[in-house]
């Protein structure tokens, strides 16, 4: 298992875009009434389009690379090819499908990449999340006194379904909880499985099925006696953030050169595997453009994403004409502002390319 050392004593960091990425691609997703969404929990990249899922409307949206709405797949209701509740969704990137996992009924949904329904298959338990590798589909658990493991892995073909990770005392205390739109499950080359309560990230790949990487804080490491305390995860939460202690791990990504997560929620940590250090960073400056929410999103590549809320970038956008900044804003910026006209309009990706 390989150790990642962060010091989160230290004040975060304002980095310069130059100090980590070689180029930025900022994407205005369009805005009509077919492709409002209220949310992103989960985000894929995958053969130049845009992949979002939002849960609360029960929708995943398909944009292409440059932010052109495409289609959405939002089956509502109670018929055999429709459902209640959306719980995930990944891309079986083998087959070249979009896989829907469904809570209401438990069923998983499986369409083309243009959105169109192949086919659905029943399940018999809940899960709360889903990836896919090599044309299986991997589940993290729900609460199930009958199930012993953290991970379950379908295999399509031959319909069958197996465990890993067996569930330890914590994980049975605390595996029911998530922090809300934060993935527990990521695929980069592989995938990649953490848990708001622990300091392992968990490595699912061709060859194994291991624990991979321990996030070290140091002395800034939650005391294990805290969690025999038998408070819930919302107080633990809180003692963790009144305490600064390295906690609530999430948006877990890797790249052949680079590791990024957060915790605490919305603390960004980059690591860089060459050198072994890693920094915490506050805010990364590139073209007078505001910094949004790291995602961890899902695509094999060397890309780090970011989420601006339109309401943010127009405000930053109204400074820079009210102090007379504007000639110093690039081009493809200003024209991005012109192409988000309300505060209401969909978000703006920030998509930067690692050195």
């Amino acid at each position: 298992m390989i150790n990642i050392k962060v010091d989160i004593d230290k004040e975060p960091k304002v980095v310069d875009f130059n100090d980590y990425f070689v180029s930025s691609n900022v994407i205005a997703l369009e805005s009509i009434d077919e492709s409002i969404f209220s949310r992103i929990d989960r985000l894929c990249l995958f053969n130049e389009q845009i992949y979002i899922l939002d849960k609360q409307m029960n929708t995943v949206f398909i944009f292409n690379s440059n932010g052109k709405f495409i289609k959405k797949i939002h089956k509502i209701g109670k018929g055999p090819q429709e459902y209640q509740s959306l719980t995930d969704f990944t891309i079986d990137r083998e087959n070249g499908q979009i896989v829907l996992y469904s809570d209401r009924p438990y069923k998983l949904f499986f369409y083309d990449l243009s959105g169109n329904l192949i086919k659905t298959k029943k399940l018999n338990d809940l899960y709360n999340s889903i990836s896919s590798l090599n044309g299986k589909i991997i589940f993290r658990n729900k609460h199930d006194d009958h199930k012993e493991y953290l991970l379950y892995e379908y295999d399509i073909k031959k319909d069958k379904m197996n465990g890993f990770f067996r569930l330890n005392q914590k994980d049975k205390i605390f595996k029911n909880d998530f922090i809300a739109h934060r993935p527990a499950l990521t695929k980069d080359k592989f995938i990649h499985v953490s848990f708001p309560y622990s300091n392992l990230i968990y490595e699912y790949n061709d060859n194994s099925q291991a624990a991979k990487y321990f996030i070290d804080f140091g002395a800034k490491n939650m005391p294990e006696y805290v969690y025999e305390d038998e408070k819930s995860f919302q107080e633990l939460f809180k003692y963790g953030r009144e305490n600064n202690y390295g906690f609530g791990i999430c948006n877990f990504r890797e790249n052949d050169d680079y590791i990024t997560f957060n915790y605490q929620i919305s603390k960004l940590v980059i690591y860089n595997k060459k050198t072994k250090e890693s920094n915490v960073v506050k805010i990364i400056h590139n073209d007078n453009m505001i910094y949004g929410s790291y995602i961890a999103h899902n695509g094999d590549d060397n890309k780090f994403v970011s989420v601006c809320r339109s309401q943010t970038f127009k405000k930053q956008m109204k400074i820079y004409k009210q102090e007379k900044k504007w000639n110093m804003i690039p081009n493809y910026i200003k024209k991005i502002d012109n192409r988000v006209s309300s505060e209401y309009d969909n978000p703006i990706l920030l998509i930067y390319t690692f050195k």
